[in-house]
């Protein structure tokens, strides 16, 4: 869920570095929440893909380098 609290945030992001990622449950709560568009950023498509498994009417925007070429799939 959303944080705005500079010391959960703190806390939160060190928790995230030695812990697992809890990225499956954060999409879901994303795409329950209304969040249509999404970008990957760095080649490859792999997170696009796993994004898809949730929704199937969500947008993904591919950005694969700093030169600003991407693609939307």
């Amino acid at each position: 869920k959303p944080m705005t609290a500079v010391s959960d945030i703190r806390r939160e992001l060190s928790r995230q570095l030695c812990h697992c990622v809890q990225w499956k449950r954060s999409m879901e709560f994303l795409i329950h929440e209304g969040v249509l568009n999404f970008v990957e950023i760095g080649p490859g498509r792999v997170l696009s893909g796993l994004v898809r498994t949730f929704s199937k009417t969500v947008r993904i925007t591919n950005v694969n380098d700093f030169l600003g070429k991407s693609s939307s799939n």
